[in-house]
């Protein structure tokens, strides 16, 4: 990540020892289901540091994983929009299945939320230092499988809690959306932001699909606390695995999982799986088990 893309937002970086640092973050959240059309909708929002009322940078990169080999995954971009922005008046959502940026602070505003000028016939964006290999790119790069988003905001409000900023939408059901290091910029000051994976809501295990495994993770578990094999998509309560988890996997069952050769794992059909599951949530009966060696 480049210097110069975050101080062409505006930032004047100084180095003063009293300084209060910036601490803003990073949140993915997958759609709890699949869209109309059978696609995962990814929401990327960034919370800045609320003692900082100033502009925002962001330098992020993104692929998404494949939940099978079988199974091949990619971004969906919409060909009508101008440098894969979202240009739209009225800051409507664009149509169809694709990969955008919110571009304005409220639907009507005007008020460009992620650009650089501030001004709505202005498209502006933050040059930054691609990772996949394209050089510089100016806002949205979509590409295949990887999205990298180089932003800049002068618009950002004090106290603002969190700021919607990438809606990526991936083919399928299933697959990890794996986010790369990448870099925050707000009052002047750099943050690092830490290479993560996202999963399915239900993929328990965290590979990339949700199926017989997750299964076993949730009926073994169930009305206890997350074991140390919960390595995916995390328990609505660490502390006590119950119905929300349930609701999860049985929404997503079979997400990431191919009948076709190649998929690398045994599952149980979908329909009888679940039937299972609701039976058992109905009554009361999905209770902690061991397994029998």
């Amino acid at each position: 990540m480049s210097w110069k893309s975050l101080l062409s937002a505006g930032f004047a970086v100084c180095f003063l020892s009293s300084t209060v640092w910036a601490a803003p973050s990073v949140t993915v959240t997958p759609s709890a289901t699949a869209n109309a059309s059978g696609n995962r909708v990814w929401t990327v929002k960034i919370t800045p540091d609320p003692a900082l009322p100033s502009a925002l940078a962001a330098e992020l990169p993104f692929t998404i994983t494949p939940g099978s080999s079988s199974l091949p995954m990619a971004i969906v971009d919409d060909a009508g929009h101008v440098n894969n922005t979202n240009t739209q008046a009225g800051g409507g959502a664009p149509a169809g299945n694709d990969t955008w940026y919110y571009n304005e602070t409220a639907a009507g505003s005007n008020t460009l939320l992620w650009n650089t000028k501030d001004v709505v016939s202005d498209f502006e964006q933050n040059p930054g230092a691609n990772p996949f290999g394209a050089g510089t790119t100016n806002g949205l790069y979509v590409s295949g499988a990887n999205v990298f988003a180089s932003l800049g905001s002068v618009v950002i409000a004090s106290g603002t809690t969190s700021v919607n900023t990438l809606q990526i939408v991936t083919q399928g059901k299933g697959g990890i959306l794996h986010m790369g290091a990448g870099v925050l910029g707000q009052g002047g000051v750099q943050t690092s932001v830490t290479a993560k994976d996202f999963f399915v809501p239900g993929d328990f295990d965290g590979d990339g699909r949700v199926g017989n495994s997750d299964f076993n993770l949730l009926s073994f578990n169930f009305n206890g606390p997350k074991p140390a094999g919960w390595t995916g998509f995390q328990p609505v309560n660490p502390a006590q695995i119950g119905t929300g988890d349930f609701n999860n996997l049985s929404f997503n069952f079979g997400s990431g999982v191919s009948s076709g050769a190649g998929s690398g794992s045994s599952v149980p059909e979908p329909t009888s799986a679940l039937l299972v599951l609701s039976a058992l949530s109905v009554s009361g009966l999905l209770v902690r088990t061991r397994r029998v060696r």
